[in-house]
């Protein structure tokens, strides 16, 4: 048997897939002789290839080759790749290449392999391969031959710029009709990515998705592909270069921008709020290379801390194109800080601005950044800060990093406003260190004359600014200035101290600045406004803002301003109230004065700075204290009206330290009263001085038993001469004034119109008659301000007599009180007086003729007076007058006419005796009578029984406060008086006492005259007029009695007082006569002298 083997060719005969499904069927069905079947040129479809090869792994089958492709290349590499993969190429749709198989590939073969009508190849896969210049040339053969390939994938693949731009030239082949080509992660960079737009452009009819994930395309080459698509010849729908979650983000930004975020170098997403997830994605864009920004704005975005992390994280991994990141307005805080500070770290960090303002970053974040920036230094140029609070030493920290060589920094920022920084540069200019570091702002002495009070303002508010003090001490400050103070008091600021001493604040500074002080937030701990020209409104104004705010300010200065009437009140009242944190309040310049103001209250019991009266008699003051009280006096918020020093001792020496005092501080002063105190001439010509200075309002001014002689006199003279319009009352009793000539100029004083002169006081002066003459002569030319004369105790004859006659019944003269005790007045000089007081009757309220001759003609004269219905007499004191049962019956009558004024009467040491007391009991048996004081003393009287009688069914007891019948030997009737006054409020005087005749005393004091001195006697304390007002009559009365003794048993006299009455009050009582003052001088003169009988 023959066997006979065929071989046969179908090359290019246009078979189709059917055909080939027919060869298979029919050399399935005769397998035994054909070993060779040519087929290459023709078309298989998509199970020609499949069926024959199908049929080769028959057993059956002789068949040893069956040729599809045309080129033996093309059939070698078919043949590899089927060893390789275990699979023809043929049967495949998709050719993974992957690994190191292209290596070994020749291009032109595997490309006659792909353009075989026999390959159905539509996707390559080249993934994870190091391609070589070679290996990217065999795939640019692949695209520029006619093929079925649709998809290339070289993910992963090392393909480089050299490999996109070999790829590129198959691209650009018209032939090439690839729609998928997937590059990422290839290390492609800007070049590729312009030879890929670039290739497209040229052919861009087939390309529908384009993958470059995972490159760098540099500055340009996003842009380059992007405009590609709005090429209308350009099919490609998908361009590929994020990751799933960062393209989240970019179609986010789109949707917001309306612009694609990869072709932005500013992205500006402020006041949006982010969520985590949102973050997540934007930190995924933000580390993917194709995200190019220069500038990054997330500020007020309420970023977590989360978020912070992921996104520090983010822009660590891709740190190279961020130049600007602002991440204001978010809460860092410190832990942020720590995210952050590893990005300023790394060497490819070109970040040059980092703001940071209002990030809740303190002290510790300040290091840290401080740190970090020290590490790498040579990019970041400007950093903001602004609103974060920088602890003690954040500013230093970064203050110091400036100042290091290596440091590249241009700008810190650190304050909000461009005011706050504009000064903060100033300052440092000026000052050669930056307001920043200092704990203490010293801007005194005006260093900064043309400062921004607003630029001042912005930057103490600023929370770095560690400003504890500011000094504006000697400052021109103006309303304005005082104004922005205020405003930084109403800020939440460090401030703990501001010192403006010296300054010209005035009230209307002062105001502005209380509305600082009233603000809760202000936390201002000391305040000194010394000198600085606050009065009484400020004062105010000041202990108002502290009522409304009193929990922080622990100091308050004040020392050098003037508190008017009220101010030191309105403070020191403030410190009473338990919420009030005031622990100093400083008013007085000098530790002199304040021990001066600790030594009056230990004795006074009162700050005398709350007082208008001061009474320090009979305190041994010596030179220490002299000069301690006067630092008080001297200091304007001493304002005493009344100063009383009486027997204490002052020399010549502390007369002039304090008349000095008063002279700096004189506008409140209006009694001075340093009697028995031996300041001789030489303190009075001192006492002179203040008198002179036209700033001196005094209007009382006692200096009694002083040693002053006709020198001091002059002095006195000359001092009201040039100054007459203010003294109201001249008080020189006790000195020796026996000079007519010192005394005429004197005189000459009281005749100027301007003299307004209320009380003159002269007793015991030692002045004869023609001084007297002198003086009542004086008198007759200026009447009508006089209230009150006394010349007790001196020479009145003839002249003066006469003269005082003129006076008294001048329509004019308006005398209410006339003391002339112990003149020597005869019967018939008295009885021209009586005369002519009963001429102009109506104005007198007091008359003491105590110790003078009367006479029954001067008697029957004064019952006339007392009986006139002009008469308001009150006061009545007629004491060793030689007055008797017959004169008692001449003036009761008359007194009875008149008896609703008399509140006093007086008639001691006559020969009342029993008879007398009998006719006087009619007074008080009068419906009319309102005697309060009734004095008896030394009368001669036995029998009080009739008077018992007239208390017991009259009215009178119910007025009557005082009843001295003491030095009287009264017997049986006493204890029924005693018993009818026992439940009255009458004080009734008994006891007989240790006295002097008055005889006996008229020779003594005959004898020494005006050299007569106080042996340890405190003079009680003056009151005001509106106190000696408003007194009860039995208050205001004349004390003791001609003949009392005061004794060791008296009431021992008041310290101080403070007087209610305003210097207005003062002024408008002037006219007032002053009740209370003392006992008769004859009296005194005799209490003074301390004689057993």
């Amino acid at each position: 048997m023959f066997i006979f083997y065929f071989f046969s060719r179908f090359s290019n005969c246009s078979i189709t897939e059917e055909g080939y499904k027919a060869l298979a069927s029919a050399l399935r069905s005769n397998p035994t002789h054909l070993i060779e079947l040519d087929l290459t040129g023709n078309d298989p479809g998509l199970s020609g290839v499949k069926e024959l090869i199908d049929l080769l792994q028959d057993g059956h089958c002789n068949s040893k080759t069956i040729r599809f492709l045309k080129c033996p290349g093309a059939q070698e590499v078919c043949e590899y790749l089927t060893e390789v993969l275990g699979e023809s190429p043929l049967l495949l749709n998709e050719l993974d290449l992957s690994g190191d198989i292209l290596e070994d590939l020749d291009g032109e073969k595997l490309s006659g392999l792909l353009m075989d009508s026999h390959s159905k190849v539509e996707t390559i896969n080249v993934n994870n391969c190091e391609l070589t210049e070679k290996s990217c040339s065999v795939l640019a053969t692949v695209l520029s031959s006619k093929t079925i390939l649709e998809e290339m994938n070289l993910n992963n693949s090392l393909l480089l710029d050299s490999g996109v731009k070999e790829i590129c030239e198959g691209l650009k082949n018209p032939v090439c009709e690839l729609k998928i080509l997937k590059l990422s992660n290839c290390s492609i960079t800007e070049k590729g990515y312009k030879d890929l737009a670039s290739a497209l452009r040229s052919n861009p009819s087939h390309l529908i998705e384009l993958d470059l994930t995972g490159n760098d395309p540099g500055q340009s080459g996003v842009k380059e592909l992007t405009d590609l698509l709005q090429d209308p010849n350009c099919q490609l729908k998908t361009l590929r270069f994020l990751g799933p979650v960062a393209d989240e983000a970019c179609q986010y930004v789109t949707g917001i921008l309306g612009e694609n975020p990869l072709l932005l170098s500013e992205l500006n997403l402020q006041k949006r709020k982010l969520g985590d997830t949102r973050v997540n994605q934007i930190a995924a864009l933000l580390q993917d290379k194709h995200c190019k920004l220069n500038t990054l704005t997330l500020n007020n975005n309420r970023i977590s801390a989360e978020g912070f992390a992921t996104l520090t994280s983010a822009l660590n991994s891709n740190p190279s194109n961020l130049i600007e990141l602002d991440l204001s307005g978010n809460k860092v805080g410190n832990s942020g800080i720590q995210k952050i500070c590893p990005l300023l770290k790394n060497p490819q960090c070109r970040l040059k601005t980092l703001k940071l303002s209002s990030c809740s970053i303190t002290e510790e974040g300040y290091k840290a950044l401080a740190v970090a920036l020290r590490s790498n230094t040579s990019h970041l140029i400007e950093l903001d800060l602004t609103g974060n609070d920088p602890g003690h030493s954040g500013v230093k920290e970064l203050t110091d990093l400036l100042q290091e060589g290596c440091c590249t920094f241009k700008t810190i920022r650190y304050l909000k406003s461009p005011a706050a920084e504009e000064m903060c540069q100033y300052f440092t200019e000026v000052l050669g260190k930056s307001p920043l570091l200092l704990k203490e702002l010293d801007l005194s002495e005006d260093k900064l004359e043309d400062l921004d009070w607003e630029k001042l303002s912005a930057l103490l508010i600023d929370s770095h600014s560690k400003v504890e003090k500011i000094l504006l001490n000697n400052c021109k400050l103006t309303q304005k200035s005082c104004s922005v103070l205020a405003t930084v008091l109403s800020s939440k600021t460090i401030l703990k101290e501001m010192n403006l001493n010296n300054s010209l604040l005035l009230d209307s500074g002062v105001k502005e600045i209380c509305e600082g002080l009233k603000n809760p937030v202000c936390e201002l701990k000391i305040l000194k406004l010394s000198d600085c020209c606050i009065t009484e409104e400020g004062y105010k104004a000041l202990a108002s803002a502290l009522r409304s705010n009193p929990s922080h300010l622990i100091e308050l200065d004040l020392t050098g301003n003037d508190p008017g009437q009220s101010g030191v009140k309105e403070l020191t009242d403030l410190q009473q109230d338990p919420n009030c944190q005031l622990k100093t309040l400083r008013f007085l310049r000098s530790s002199a004065a304040d021990e001066a103001c600790q030594y009056v209250t230990g004795i006074v019991g009162k700050n005398p700075l709350l007082l208008r009266e001061l009474n320090l008699s009979e305190c041994e003051l010596g030179d220490m204290r002299v000069n301690q009280i006067a630092a008080l006096l001297q200091d304007k918020h001493c304002t005493l009206n009344t100063l009383t020093l009486c027997e204490c001792s002052i020399t010549e020496k502390q007369c002039l330290i304090l008349t000095s005092a008063l002279k700096s501080n004189p506008s409140h002063l209006r009694e001075l009263n340093l009697s028995g105190n031996k300041i001789k001439n030489t303190g009075v010509m001192h006492i002179c001085d203040l008198l002179n200075d036209f700033h001196c309002k005094l209007k009382r001014l006692r200096l009694r038993y002083c040693d002053m002689t006709v020198e001091g006199c002059s002095a006195v003279t000359s001092a009201l001469k040039s100054n007459p319009s203010h003294l109201r009352e001249l008080d020189l009793s006790g000195n020796n004034l026996k000079n007519t000539r010192q005394k005429t100029q004197l005189y000459d004083v009281l005749k100027d119109s301007h003299c307004k002169m209320k009380q003159m006081r002269f007793t015991s002066c030692d002045m004869k008659d023609e001084d007297c003459s002198v003086l009542t002569s004086a008198l007759k030319s200026n009447p009508s301000y006089l209230r009150e004369l006394n010349l007790s105790g001196n020479v009145l004859g003839k002249l003066g007599v006469t003269n005082l006659k003129d006076v008294l019944m001048n329509p004019q003269c308006k005398l209410e009180k006339l003391d002339l005790c112990d003149c020597s007045i005869t019967e018939k000089l008295c009885h021209i007086l009586t005369s002519a007081l009963k001429s102009n009757p109506s104005h007198l309220r007091e008359l003491n003729l105590s110790g003078n001759q009367l006479g029954d003609s001067v008697i029957e004269n004064l019952g006339l007076l007392l009986g006139s219905s002009q008469c308001k007499l009150e006061k009545l004191h007629l004491c060793g007058c030689k007055i008797t049962e017959k004169h008692c019956i001449i003036l009761t009558p008359s007194l009875c006419l008149n008896l609703s004024h008399l509140r006093e009467l007086d008639l001691s040491q006559n020969k009342i005796e029993n008879k007398g007391l009998e006719i006087l009991c009619e007074i008080l048996d009068n419906s009319r009578c309102q005697l309060k004081r009734l004095s008896l003393n030394d009368c001669g009287i036995t029998d009080v029984a009739h008077l018992t009688q007239s208390l017991a069914k009259t009215k009178a007891l119910t007025f009557l406060k005082e009843l001295d019948l003491s030095n009287n030997t009264i017997r049986y009737s006493k204890n029924q008086l005693i018993d009818v006054l026992q439940d009255s409020n009458c004080n009734l005087s008994l006891e007989k006492e240790h006295w002097l005749s008055w005889s006996a005393g008229a020779n003594i004091i005959s004898s020494i005259g005006g050299w007569l001195t106080r042996s340890k006697v405190q003079e009680k304390p003056l009151k005001s007029t509106e106190q000696e007002n408003s007194l009860s009559d039995e208050e205001s009365s004349e004390g003791f009695h001609y003949s009392t003794v005061i004794n060791a048993a008296q009431e021992e006299p008041v310290k101080s007082t403070e007087q209610e009455t305003s210097p207005s009050d003062e002024e408008s009582s002037e006219g007032e006569t002053e009740k209370g003052d003392e006992a008769s001088e004859c009296s005194n003169v005799v209490n003074w002298l301390d004689i057993s009988p």
